[in-house]
């Protein structure tokens, strides 16, 4: 083997080594996050948990970061007017308008998040997120 081909095994070898610690980094961060927001959500602290409750929390303009597991999602309702979102029903609490459907409320729930400054992660499957219901927020109060 001459020493180009040497030096090239040696920086895929390396590329691979950093690829694999990087997935192993980000891998740890997730689970570190989902624990937080499992403890939160056990000691009544600030989590949500559950589409239901992390919407309700989205509407209040309560959420810090929103946590969903990848490929994640369900169908649910919005305010055209006033962007309220829900699991269901047929006029928006807040104005009395009309509901519209969505295939895809998780989506609405990441644009609410970006439009109030709340950060969104998405996990892995196989964190422990899927035991509060594959989606999640840590709150800001």
């Amino acid at each position: 083997i001459d020493v180009d081909t040497q030096k090239n095994v040696a920086v895929a070898d390396l590329q691979t080594a950093l690829a694999r610690a990087e997935k192993d980094l980000e891998r740890r961060a997730q689970d570190q996050l989902v624990e937080r927001l499992r403890a939160e959500i056990a000691t009544g602290g600030r989590g949500a948990a559950g589409l239901e409750q992390v919407l309700d929390c989205l509407n209040e303009a309560r959420v810090d970061t929103i946590v969903l597991e990848e490929a994640f999602d369900a169908p649910g309702v919005f305010c055209p007017r006033c962007g309220w979102l829900g699991t269901g029903g047929d006029e928006c609490p807040l104005d009395g308008t009309t509901l519209e459907r969505s295939e895809s409320i998780v989506e609405k729930a990441a644009e609410r998040a970006a439009q109030t400054s709340a950060r969104c992660t998405v996990v892995s499957p196989g964190t422990d997120l899927a035991a509060v219901g594959r989606i999640a927020a840590l709150l800001r109060f």
